[in-house]
């Protein structure tokens, strides 16, 4: 298994998932799971930031210290704003695909150990079931299994 670090813009899709939710009561339960997590989701650009350091830290413990930088020239993260405001199915897949890469890439040690990782993995898993049960299939089975 390999570990790198994650673009700016694959954090960035996690990151700014938060910026589009923060003020939306309709994604008021997702904020409340996570924050059992401790992770403050009001504030994306630390969020992103957040996830950023674990990565690294991940990528170090694959590693050894410091290794992180040969993966991003030692530059830091810096979160940039999504351009559309509005959740929309393809948001939420682009948002789950970021995720998957995220977590794969920042699971080395004590990395997935950590409240932060649990958490995404919580977020992968709500918004898997949030797309899974609002599609025709899925309105299909409950009709053919609640019958």
């Amino acid at each position: 298994m390999s570990a790198f670090v994650c673009q700016n813009k694959t954090i960035d899709k996690i990151a700014g998932f938060f910026e589009l939710i923060k003020d939306d009561t309709s994604w008021y339960w997702i904020q409340c799971q996570l924050q059992e997590y401790g992770v403050v989701v009001s504030l994306p650009d630390q969020l992103g930031k957040k996830l950023f350091e674990l990565n690294c830290f991940s990528v170090d413990e694959r590693y050894g210290p410091d290794q992180w930088k040969q993966f991003t020239g030692g530059e830091d993260y810096h979160y940039t704003r999504p351009r559309i405001m509005t959740v929309t199915r393809p948001i939420i897949f682009e948002t789950l695909a970021a995720l998957s890469c995220w977590l794969y890439q920042s699971c080395e040690g004590d990395a997935a150990k950590s409240p932060l990782y649990k958490a995404m993995q919580h977020l992968q898993g709500a918004l898997s079931y949030h797309l899974v049960s609002r599609m025709p299939e899925m309105e299909k089975a409950r009709k053919n299994t609640w019958a």
